[in-house]
């Protein structure tokens, strides 16, 4: 868990750099860096940018996002490599902008034990799969998923479509009615992050399907590439009439996923149950931890 700085740490954060809008895109190359996280998306940092109130300050040319978990814990991390950071600039960073995070694991050996606090949050940990799961659903733990989705063909013949503007209101309405099924209001779901994902869709590098069923539109997805091996699964949003959807809609994506792409991140749960639920009945290959750095007091 991450620990809660002072009062002052939190005023001071808030007082310090730019809020983070579209024109920091070209200024912040984090597939370059080649993380597994699913933060280390622009497209992810700009449509939470009031969920965890991101801001970016500039150090030598170098972008550092700030912001604030959903337990309101503060935060940075820089947009460059880890390993050219010195211990001195690491722990002056950790003082004026909180907790370092999220470090990918395999960093960790950068971060002495005697010089640092390491820790993570399960309910920030993303779920990856192997595209070829997806694809099939092989084995016997996931013969359900298989069943759900033979099912769903013998009830319907999905058309999928690439999201283009030709279809965006249809993916919209779809959202809608997601709304309503799901009987909450918007500000407790993310219902405003993905209807803006819909509107700058080209603008954040995002791709996705829209699939119609009985020439109704059902449900979409909207991804983006994370780095050349991952794709991040940002939005998935189906019409609870049509069982085994999802199912389907993961699996069609797998299966036209280009070549080079080898996993597919469907995020973290945040600690709700049911999407804890949901998103281990697929037997996550990897579960991505996020790790915050703090310094020990001597």
């Amino acid at each position: 868990m991450l620990l809660v700085e002072s009062n002052l740490q939190n005023k001071r954060n808030e007082d310090q750099g730019e809020f983070l809008d579209l024109r920091h895109a070209s200024n912040m190359p984090l597939k370059n860096l080649g993380y597994d996280i699913s933060e280390y998306s622009f497209a992810n940092l700009y449509l939470f940018r009031q969920t965890h109130a991101y801001r970016i300050v500039w150090e030598n040319n170098v972008p550092i996002v700030i912001g604030k978990t959903r337990k309101k814990s503060y935060f940075h991390f820089p947009i460059e490599s880890f390993s050219c950071l010195s211990h001195e600039v690491i722990a002056n960073r950790i003082h004026q902008y909180g907790t370092l995070y999220p470090v990918p694991e395999p960093l960790l050996p950068l971060f002495p034990q005697d010089r640092y606090k390491i820790f993570h949050d399960v309910d920030e940990s993303d779920y990856v799969y192997t595209v070829e799961k997806m694809r099939s659903y092989r084995g016997r733990e996931l013969q359900g998923k298989r069943n759900l989705v033979k099912q769903f063909l013998s009830n319907y013949s999905p058309v999928p479509k690439t999201i283009d503007q030709s279809n965006i209101e249809d993916a919209k309405l779809v959202l809608r009615k997601w709304q309503e099924d799901v009987r909450s209001m918007p500000d407790e779901t993310d219902y405003d992050s993905c209807k803006e994902a819909l509107e700058k869709f080209e603008q954040l590098g995002l791709w996705g399907y829209l699939y119609y069923l009985d020439q109704e539109p059902g449900g979409f997805l909207l991804l983006e590439e994370l780095h050349p091996k991952m794709v991040a699964v940002h939005f998935a949003k189906g019409l609870r009439k049509f069982k085994g959807l999802y199912q389907y809609m993961y699996s069609h994506a797998a299966q036209n996923m280009p070549s080079h792409i080898q996993y597919m991140n469907f995020e973290q749960d945040m600690g709700n149950l049911a999407l804890r639920i949901a998103k281990s009945s697929y037997e996550p290959d990897q579960m991505i931890h996020k790790y915050g750095i703090q310094c020990i007091d001597k």
